[in-house]
């Protein structure tokens, strides 16, 4: 799990754009911005970043996108026009981000839809989503994450 520090001056934040809220129960303060369809979430109390409800694994997600970019544009050279969402599985309890295989996925339709008795259609079904029990889908919108990326680099250096 890689947490993320925000470094810039809690007084610039307004500034930027972001909205400041106190959560009473745990004496937090926080500021968020809405980019895209992502919020990114500042916790002063720890002063940590986090986007939506990723929560400890934002800095894993931030870290693989960067590092397999070039990997998702390449796997979908293919198509007419490369897809603009990155579909990850993260793992709850050690932030493991990995691609959703979506071959995988259709491979498992196609088995389903070929399958004729109904209970081993529902053993296909279980021993799919069993596999990823411990995950959570996470898609990213890449032309919005890019510009959070240009938001988090000011808020971390």
């Amino acid at each position: 799990m890689k947490g993320l520090k925000f470094t810039i001056e809690v007084s610039k934040l307004k500034e930027m754009g972001y909205t400041f809220q106190k959560l009473y129960a745990a004496n937090y303060k926080t500021y968020r911005k809405k980019i895209g369809d992502h919020t990114i979430w500042l916790w002063e109390k720890g002063r940590t970043l986090e986007i939506n409800d990723w929560h400890q694994h934002t800095g894993n997600i931030i870290e693989f996108y960067k590092n397999n970019l070039e990997k998702h544009i390449f796997d979908n050279k293919d198509l007419p026009k490369p897809s603009p969402y990155m579909k990850l599985r993260v793992k709850e309890d050690t932030s493991e981000v990995i691609f959703k295989d979506m071959d995988e996925y259709y491979q498992s339709l196609s088995d389903f839809t070929k399958e004729k008795d109904k209970e081993k259609q529902k053993k296909l079904i279980e021993d799919y989503e069993t596999k990823y029990d411990d995950y959570r889908n996470v898609v990213l919108y890449i032309p919005s994450f890019q510009a959070i990326l240009d938001e988090v680099k000011v808020l971390t250096v």
